[in-house]
């Protein structure tokens, strides 16, 4: 940067140089070195432009993060779309071993709670008048479609989780919510019934259910307004994590966990349809108003929003169920399985590093695109949870190296090098979502597929198909 020096017989005399005068200005640029930062008034060498060391290097950091973090993103795209591509082209999901043992797979649901027990009735009433040649999965099917949609609408309303909902879409909500809760119930025992229960039925039946958490987490933002917060995320890592670990425990203990004492899934879908109907009868204004008012939490340091406060409840709350599923099953394989307890226990790294990562991004990304993050994270989760039903009804080792982890992370990197670039990062985690669709889709045709070849059997339709 530093100027050309003037030529020798150019430079004055150092004697008798008068201060202030051309001669001493051009001698002090020769020696000081002229830079565009510098400049000579009356005889002094002023620095305009100098900055400390410590503000030059983090200059030079976000220079060098700019340049790194739209590699960082591409280099995300590019592997979920090669993780896309060998999706297309994947490998059996199933080994033979495991077949047969999907052939000879039996499911054990948990105990119901009382509730459960006085709804049974009306459950069984309404199963009784289902057609014997409906398909249970279509059953499930019939379940889940409002939920999505329910999704679906709340994200267009409320793109950043801070707008509350109308009335119309709550009460939509609630019906979605309770369809979907009254299916789920009626659609093993209409498998039972028929002799239609088949590993492809548990699939659909817990893979719809892992799906609906998600939506669960929606409508509970719905009232609660968690905005950004990082503590409205922890609501839906902590239940995502607990529905895993419920499969995980299945695995290992050979019973589904459905509930704790008399607290159990319908307990905690009723208690969010209640929160729902108050939502809706007072109005969208009421919930505003509600959810904004800061009140003291025993979990920050500052005063918050009401509704962040009651994320955090509902936060401590599905993590305290999660913590009791792990513990209890950690128990029963170091008593029962002690030489299985540490392949039990690798089992739940990569649900702990998706979990890790959840919270490692930037607080601009998180911000700017919330329901986004939530989506792909989701995904993640899903997909996990998937691979877990499957290999405990193949009796088939569950995989910890999880590729999917890898473009995530190259993205929760990016969002701190790439600061002020929430675009690019959008389109980043939007590549990230789409290709886990397409992965999670084609995954779970293909083990379909294996698993009605194996069993002879239809997943929309009662008839027999040939075996392989």
């Amino acid at each position: 940067e530093q100027q050309a020096r003037p030529p020798a017989a150019s430079l004055p005399s150092m004697t008798g140089l008068q201060i202030g005068s051309a001669d001493s200005k051009q001698m002090l640029a020769f020696v000081v070195g002229s830079r565009p930062h510098e400049q000579i008034q009356q005889g002094r060498v002023v620095l305009t432009g100098r900055q400390p060391i410590v503000q030059q290097s983090a200059r030079h950091l976000r220079q060098v993060g700019r340049g790194l973090a739209p590699l960082a993103v591409l280099g995300s795209v590019v592997a979920t779309r090669v993780a896309s591509r060998r999706s297309m082209r994947m490998r059996a999901v199933f080994t033979e071993n495991g077949l047969n043992h999907l052939s000879r797979h039996t499911y054990t649901p948990g105990a119901y709670t009382p509730l459960d027990e006085r709804l049974n009735p009306f459950w069984q009433f309404l199963v009784d008048c289902l057609p014997k040649w409906l398909p249970p999965n279509v059953v499930t099917l019939v379940g889940f479609v409002p939920m999505a949609l329910a999704y679906g609408l709340a994200w267009w309303q409320s793109p950043g989780f801070a707008v509350p909902a109308s009335r119309s879409l709550i009460l939509f909500t609630v019906i979605a919510l309770w369809v979907y809760q009254t299916t789920d119930a009626m659609d093993g025992k209409h498998a039972r019934k028929i002799g239609a229960a088949t590993p492809v039925g548990q699939l659909f039946d817990h893979g719809f259910d892992c799906l609906a958490t998600l939506s669960f987490h929606s409508m509970a933002c719905m009232v609660l307004l968690p905005s950004a917060s990082s503590w409205g995320l922890a609501g839906q890592a902590a239940l995502m994590t607990g529905f895993f670990l419920a499969q995980w425990s299945e695995r290992h203990v050979g019973v589904l966990p459905t509930s704790y004492g008399a607290v159990g899934v319908t307990e905690t879908q009723f208690a969010l349809m209640g929160s729902l109907l108050l939502g809706a009868t007072f109005g969208p204004e009421v919930v505003q108003s509600f959810g904004s008012k800061l009140v003291w939490s025993p979990f920050s340091a500052d005063l918050i929003p009401r509704g962040v406060a009651m994320c955090q409840g509902w936060g401590v709350f599905c993590g305290t169920i999660a913590a009791m599923c792990l513990f209890k099953t950690a128990r029963h394989v170091a008593t029962k399985k002690r030489c299985e307890f540490a392949t039990a226990i690798s089992e739940l790294i990569p649900m702990a590093l998706i979990n890790i990562l959840f919270f490692c991004w930037s607080p601009e990304v998180l911000a700017t695109a919330p329901r986004l993050l939530s989506l792909s994270t989701g995904l993640v989760m899903f997909y996990f949870t998937a691979q877990m039903i499957l290999y405990s009804m193949a009796g088939m080792p569950f995989p910890t190296r999880q590729l999917t982890l890898l473009p995530y992370s190259l993205l929760v990197g990016a969002s701190w090098l790439l600061p002020g670039e929430t675009e690019m990062l959008r389109m980043g985690i939007l590549a990230l979502a789409s290709g886990l669709g397409v992965r999670i889709g084609t995954y779970l045709l293909q083990a379909v597929g294996e698993m009605k070849g194996k069993l002879g059997i239809y997943v929309f339709s009662l008839r027999k198909s040939a075996t392989r």
